[in-house]
Formats: structure tokens, C-alpha cells, sequence
């Protein structure tokens, strides 16, 4: 009776054990990608992201793979979150940003009573829609003399709505913006100029 016993537990045990050496690999991965999912989760959708000296952008957020958009040429990369998890990820910002900057030289013989009144236009163009005030924070301009030429900087925040928007087009739609802004002020000046003249 005790060898029967012995060779029935071998039956039965032997099957389970050769499933989970075969499958042990298959759940140790799931597992990992479960994890990294949803524990560590480093990215979201639309962040942007180095991994492996790559920048990248992530496109899709599965339970075992992660797909990428690479920034430098817009190639699709894959990766499974099992790799993604013993790779350095360096996110590199959740939100686009939405501050800007554009410095202008200026006419060392401009007077102040013209650069007050192209101040106060360009705050005009960059806070027309928004119904904001002189005073409001989106706006700011700093004006210095550096070697006989006048710097006026200009520094604003995009107004967008980001919520389904991913970073690249976040970034053509602020350049689409700032060269629209720099053609208006172009025509600022060109209308002071001629009343110069």
C-alpha cells in the first residue's frame, strides 16, 4: 500500500510541477508588467520619456507592453513592461509647458513713449480672447540696454487645452502660436516705423 501511495502522489504532482516549471516564466513576466503598470506606473499616455539616451513618446500603456513614438524620427518602438522595469526611465515632464519666451531687438533711438505703447500692444495681441487685464500674470516684458542695443523679452503662457493632446502636438501648436505672435508684432513695428517716418 505504501509504494501505490507513493507512486500516485508522483502521478498527480509530476504534471503541476512541469506546468509551473514551463509556465513560471509566462506568470514571472505578467507579473513584472502588472506591476509596472499599475505600482510604479512612471509614465502616462502622451509623456514624454529618455529611455535608453532615446527620447521618446509614450503612445500606448498595456498590461505587458508599452509602445513609444521616438521624437527624432516618429519611429514606433515596443517594449515589454518586463524590460521597462529594470530600465532607468527619466519622464521628462507630465504636462506640456506652457510658458514661452521671444526677445526682440529694438532701435537704440526708440523713446519711451514708444516703448510703452508697443508694451502695451504686444500685451494686447498675446492676451486677445483671454479677457485678461494689463496687469495679468500671463504676460510679462523685461526691457534692457545691452551694448547700445535695446532688448525687449517678451515671456506669455500658451493658453491650450491639453486634455487629450500629446506633447508633439502641444509643441506644433505653440510654435504655430509664437510665429503668428512674432508676425503681428512685426506688423507693430512696421506701422511704428512708418509713423516715425
Amino acid at each position: 500500500m505504501k509504494i501505490a501511495t507513493t507512486k500516485l502522489l508522483l502521478l498527480v504532482a509530476l504534471p503541476f510541477l512541469s506546468t509551473t516549471y514551463v509556465c513560471s516564466d509566462s506568470v514571472k513576466k505578467f507579473l513584472e508588467g502588472v506591476i509596472f503598470a499599475f505600482v510604479r506606473h512612471p509614465f502616462d499616455i502622451g509623456d514624454r520619456c529618455i529611455i535608453d539616451g532615446t527620447e521618446m513618446e509614450v503612445k500606448r500603456i498595456s498590461i505587458l507592453i508599452t509602445s513609444f513614438l521616438k521624437i527624432s524620427g516618429g519611429e514606433l518602438t515596443i517594449y515589454p513592461n518586463s524590460i521597462l522595469s529594470t530600465k532607468t526611465i527619466v519622464n521628462l515632464v507630465g504636462e506640456p509647458d506652457p510658458n514661452d519666451y521671444i526677445e526682440l531687438s529694438l532701435d537704440p533711438t526708440i523713446d519711451l513713449l514708444r516703448m510703452v505703447e508697443l508694451e502695451k500692444k504686444i500685451k494686447g495681441v498675446i492676451n486677445d480672447g483671454r479677457g485678461a487685464k494689463d496687469d495679468d500674470t500671463s504676460c510679462r516684458i523685461v526691457v534692457k540696454e545691452i551694448e547700445n542695443v535695446i532688448k525687449m523679452g517678451v515671456h506669455f503662457k500658451h493658453i491650450m487645452d491639453i486634455a487629450d493632446v500629446t506633447h508633439s502636438r502641444c509643441f506644433v501648436a505653440k510654435n504655430d502660436k509664437k510665429s503668428k505672435l512674432l508676425l503681428e508684432i512685426k506688423q507693430i513695428l512696421k506701422e511704428f516705423k512708418s509713423k516715425s517716418s
